[in-house]
C-alpha cells in the first residue's frame, strides 16, 4: 500500500507555537486504485455509486465535546475546567447559555480563527447540556468527502486549541456517567442531477424518498451500531432521558429519536442522524 496526499488539504496549524502545517493522506493498493481498508476510500465508493444513479448528497456534521481540567478529580475521574474569568467550575444544566461561552471567550475566538485559517466552515458553537460541554456545527456542503475531512480536522483543531489554553478536550461518547454524552449528529439530504432536493416536501414527514431512506436506516440500524458506537464506552451514551435515541425511531423536529426531520422550509428537508457518538469515524458514519 502507499499513502498519497489528498489534493488541497495542506493547511497551517495555528495552535502550535512553532510554525507548522498539516495535510491529509489516503491509501492506495499495491496495484494502484483505492485501498479497501481506508475509510475515506470506502466513503468515496458510496459517493460514486450514488452518482451513477444521479444522486448527490448534501451533508453537515455537528460535533459535541467537553472541555476538561487537566488535573483530574480526587477519584481520578475527569472534571470541568475552572473558568479563566471567575475561577469557578460550571455546574448544572447550561444548554444554550451565553455566560458559559463568554467565560471561555479567548479559547473560542482562537477556535474560530483556527477554523478560518484551515478553511473549516464553522457555522456556530453553542453551550450544550452539561457543565463544560459544547457543540460546534459545520456548514452543509455538497462534497461528502470534504465534509468528513472537515469533521476529522475540526476534532484535531478543538483538541489543539484547548491544549494551547491549558485544557483538555474530549469527544469520548460518555466521559461522565451522570451527564449528557457527546454525539455526532449528521444532516443528510439528496439532490438529483438538476440540484433539486428529492427529500423536499410541504408535508412534515418529507417526501416518499425521504421516508424510504429513513426506512432503510431503521432496517440496518442493528448492524450499523458497530460503526456508530464503535467501543464499549459509546454504548453508555444510550440512556433514557439523555437525548440519545434508544430505538430505530423517527419524528418531525423531535430530538429524542434516532432519525429527526428538522423544522424548516420544504427545500431544506433532510434527515438528522443522531445515533453516532462523537468518537465515531466520520467517514464510516457517513
Amino acid at each position: 500500500q502507499a499513502c498519497v496526499v489528498v489534493p488541497g488539504s495542506l493547511a497551517p496549524v495555528p495552535w502550535r507555537k512553532a510554525p507548522g502545517a498539516q495535510l491529509l493522506m489516503t491509501m492506495e493498493g499495491q496495484a494502484g486504485g483505492p485501498y479497501f481498508a481506508d475509510p475515506r476510500q470506502a466513503l468515496a465508493g458510496v459517493v460514486e455509486t450514488l452518482a451513477r444513479d444521479g444522486l448527490h448528497p448534501v451533508v453537515a456534521f455537528e460535533l459535541e465535546f467537553y472541555l476538561l481540567d487537566r488535573q483530574t478529580a480526587p477519584d481520578g475521574g475527569p472534571r470541568p475546567p475552572r473558568s479563566p474569568r471567575t475561577g469557578r467550575r460550571q455546574r448544572g444544566v447550561q444548554v444554550y447559555g451565553m455566560a458559559e461561552l463568554d467565560e471561555f471567550e479567548d479559547l473560542f475566538r482562537d477556535l474560530a480563527a483556527g477554523a478560518e485559517a484551515q478553511g473549516l466552515p464553522i457555522d456556530m458553537t453553542i453551550a450544550e447540556y452539561a457543565p463544560g460541554q459544547y457543540e460546534t456545527n459545520l456548514h452543509h456542503g455538497a462534497d461528502p468527502l470534504r465534509a468528513a475531512d472537515q469533521a476529522l480536522l475540526l476534532k484535531r483543531l478543538v483538541r489543539g486549541v484547548a491544549q494551547a489554553h491549558g485544557y483538555d478536550a474530549t469527544f469520548l461518547s460518555k466521559p461522565f456517567a451522570d451527564q449528557a454524552g457527546n454525539g455526532m449528529h449528521l444532516h443528510v439530504s439528496l439532490c438529483d442531477e438538476a440540484g433539486s432536493n428529492i427529500f423536499a416536501s410541504e408535508a412534515k414527514e418529507g417526501s416518499a424518498a425521504l421516508r424510504h431512506g429513513i426506512g432503510g436506516l431503521g432496517a440496518t440500524m442493528v448492524e450499523s451500531m458497530a460503526i456508530f458506537a464503535a467501543n464499549p464506552n459509546a454504548f453508555r451514551r444510550f440512556q433514557a432521558g439523555s437525548y440519545a435515541p434508544l430505538s430505530p425511531s423517527w419524528g418531525y423536529d423531535n430530538r429524542t429519536v434516532a432519525f429527526r426531520i428538522p423544522f424548516g422550509p420544504s427545500e431544506s428537508r433532510r434527515v438528522e442522524h443522531r445515533l453516532s457518538g462523537a468518537d465515531a469515524n466520520p467517514y464510516l458514519v457517513l
